[in-house]
């Protein structure tokens, strides 16, 4: 089972490993962005909870620069020429509706 330390030292969502490089087979224009948004909408979530939330400073400060690596990601994902504003809001609604925040 990973530690509660080992877990912060690593990053809530995304981790702090450097970038590695990237070669897609299928150029990023061509993709649907609308999972990948889904997926970084959701992980803005978890970490917003945990930001609000934890009593623990460190896993505050993490989850803080990790809700900018998400958000950089969804503002990336909903500019993608094959985005749809309409869809997009329709994720987030649903997202928020799991999440019971969408009162």
């Amino acid at each position: 089972m990973l530690s509660f330390k080992r877990f912060i030292e690593e990053g809530l969502v995304y981790g702090d490993e450097p970038r590695g490089s990237f070669s897609p087979k299928t150029p990023i224009n061509q993709w649907d962005p609308h999972p990948h948004y889904e997926k970084h909408y959701t992980n803005m979530m978890h970490l917003s909870f945990i930001h609000k939330n934890s009593k623990n400073p460190r896993e505050k400060i993490q989850a803080s620069k990790e809700l900018d690596i998400a958000n950089k990601k969804m503002k990336f994902w909903s500019s993608h020429p094959k985005f749809d504003n309409k869809k997009g809001l329709e994720i987030a609604s649903k997202i928020k509706k799991q999440w019971n925040q969408d009162k």
